[in-house]
């Protein structure tokens, strides 16, 4: 349909004089926001919005959505967008600029580029993820290393291939969380970071079960990662070394059909179970 270009300034997305030509994008039209304008545009926690694109290649621009965006592609080149409502049915092009979360929610969305999660938010993950390198192939990056960060995926089955995780921060608590039953799949790595961390976890919000059939690696100088959801299923391969401990604390059951590693220098403690198998 139309491009619809942001005039500059703050602003409510849904002010159509904020906008050239004077309309809010809708349905079928890319949205930009361009220039080197300090611009703040908000989207309002009772507003939704759907779009066919977003662009946003101005370094000093912000979007927040505290509301509901739904959009085809949204391409961050630069600036900030952060997420504390409902990001919707969007590849998002992470080619510059940061994705920031408060606690916000990616719905049946695709990640291009790499994915950071720093100071103390939450992403939120319903419906069908993926995330890929910046060209839409190869395996996708994730970074969680806040002083409190989290990665939820909440839905009663979810699933992730393909992808590295880098988890865990000198400052927090850092966690991969699973609401329902995730699965760690094919070409999945989960790892600390390379230097100290403090304490890292894969857990559950809830009643929980985690399944893994990737790779998860905690290889620090120190530093101590929590495998503590309540049903812990691990197919593929736990390695630990380095100087790093593993505490394995389900409250429940952990399974163990694949491959566990404790190098030199390191500890694994195996605590608080119901039920513990190693076949």
């Amino acid at each position: 349909m139309a491009t619809i270009d942001w005039n500059g300034g703050s602003g409510d997305w849904n002010d159509p004089s904020d906008w050239t030509p004077e309309q809010v994008p809708t349905t079928g039209d890319t949205a930009t926001i361009t220039g080197t304008i300090a611009s703040d545009v908000l989207i309002n926690g009772n507003e939704t919005v759907s779009v066919a694109g977003v662009t946003i290649d101005n370094p000093l621009a912000s979007l927040e959505v505290d509301g509901y965006l739904s959009a085809d592609t949204i391409a961050l080149q630069a600036g900030t967008i952060t997420d504390d409502g409902t990001i919707a049915n969007a590849t998002i092009a992470l080619d510059g600029g940061s994705l920031d979360f408060g606690f916000g929610l990616l719905y049946n969305d695709k990640i291009e580029g790499a994915l950071v999660l720093g100071g103390s938010g939450t992403a939120e993950i319903q419906g069908t993820f993926a995330a890929t390198g910046i060209d839409g192939t190869g395996p996708g990056t994730i970074t969680i290393d806040g002083a409190d960060s989290t990665l939820l995926f909440n839905d009663a089955t979810d699933s992730l291939d393909n992808t590295t995780i880098t988890i865990g921060s000198a400052g927090g608590l850092d966690s991969l969380s699973a609401g329902g039953v995730l699965t760690l799949g094919t070409g999945v790595v989960v790892q600390t970071t390379t230097t100290a961390f403090l304490d890292v976890a894969l857990a559950s919000d809830g009643a929980g079960t985690i399944i893994n059939d990737g790779s998860i690696i905690a290889d620090a100088a120190s530093g101590e990662m929590d495998l503590e959801s309540p049903a812990f299923i691990n197919n593929g391969a736990i390695t630990v070394a380095g100087g790093a401990d593993l505490e394995i604390t389900p409250y429940g059951t952990f399974a163990n059909t694949g491959l566990l590693t404790i190098g030199n220098a390191s500890t694994a403690t195996i605590a608080y179970l119901n039920t513990f198998t190693n076949t």
